[in-house]
């Protein structure tokens, strides 16, 4: 795991080449967190179809734990939203920060009653 969190540390130019090991971690896992990994890896490195397809399996994974998982669905969108943003995502990271909005007022409505 060290070698290829090397990769994601060394910039942009890198982050291609954990995208196999980040992979290969992910899917043999239902850690949302393996699959965030392979979600912000590959947004990154420029391929948003991957990390899309990451980050709804991560989400699915988050339903299946009913949303119990640590850290939660809303902290892994946040982080996601903020990949995206670094790699001038910003159309994309626009239209999911407007369901972090949303999230965040449901929640709280839902909790403050």
């Amino acid at each position: 795991m060290i070698y290829f969190l090397s990769f994601f540390s060394k910039g942009n130019e890198e982050f291609s080449e954990s995208i196999p090991w980040f992979k290969k971690s992910a899917t043999s896992s239902t850690s949302p967190s393996d699959w965030f990994n392979l979600a912000s890896a590959a947004a990154q490195a420029k391929d948003i179809e991957l990390a899309m397809e990451a980050f709804e399996t991560l989400e699915e994974l988050h339903k299946e734990s009913n949303f119990k998982a640590e850290p939660s669905f809303w902290i892994h969108l946040y982080w996601f939203i903020l990949c995206l943003i670094n790699t001038k995502e910003y159309l994309l990271s626009i239209h999911l920060m407007k369901r972090l909005s949303n999230g965040i007022f449901f929640y709280l409505n839902f909790n403050m009653n």
